[in-house]
């Protein structure tokens, strides 16, 4: 009986492994810090009759921040909401090639969309949330951050699928 060949991983994929592993606890966290501040918001509006002023804003704002990152995470395992009725008819090397565009076009726009976070940021750097008293740049900076998470994933996956159309398996040199 033969053992399969272990897949060996080179940096970059190790570095997008940490990413994700990172992206999957910050979104526990968000998503905790979500629950938490909806419960305690509930709770002085209805049972103390007297809302918070800072509730809302937070929840809002990590429910941002988990959205933008847990849609850097789907780009990672390939969980992106996508329209596959074209991509299910190739095969073979013409599925690893539409894949590879697939991946470059997410990268467009990913460069869009940091950039527009990044003007976004100097936009609103010196204004305040007035009720929890943070700068707005720091909730447009996940813009940046998640979308450079999703170039770095969609990168990964192209370097997959090139390495697929030469007919190397993952890990190989």
């Amino acid at each position: 009986m033969t053992t399969p060949p272990i897949q060996r991983e080179n940096a970059f994929s190790r570095f997008c492994s940490y990413c994700d592993t990172v992206l999957c606890w910050v979104g526990v966290g968000l998503m905790a810090l979500l629950t938490v501040t909806v419960g305690i918001q509930v709770f002085a509006r209805y049972v103390m009759n007297s809302p918070l002023s800072w509730g809302e804003q937070l929840a809002q704002f990590s429910f941002i921040w988990m959205t933008l990152l847990g849609a850097a995470l789907a780009t990672r395992t390939n969980d992106n909401l996508a329209v596959t009725a074209l991509y299910e008819r190739f095969t073979g090397k013409r599925k690893h090639a539409l894949q590879i565009l697939i991946d470059l076009t997410v990268i467009v726009v990913a460069i869009l969309w940091a950039y527009s976070g990044i003007l976004q940021i100097m936009y609103t750097w010196d204004l305040f949330e007035a009720g929890i008293n943070i700068r707005l740049g720091i909730v447009y900076l996940v813009f940046p951050v998640a979308f450079a998470l999703t170039m770095l994933f969609a990168a990964e996956d192209i370097i997959k699928n090139v390495a697929m159309l030469r007919g190397k398996q993952e890990g190989e040199p």
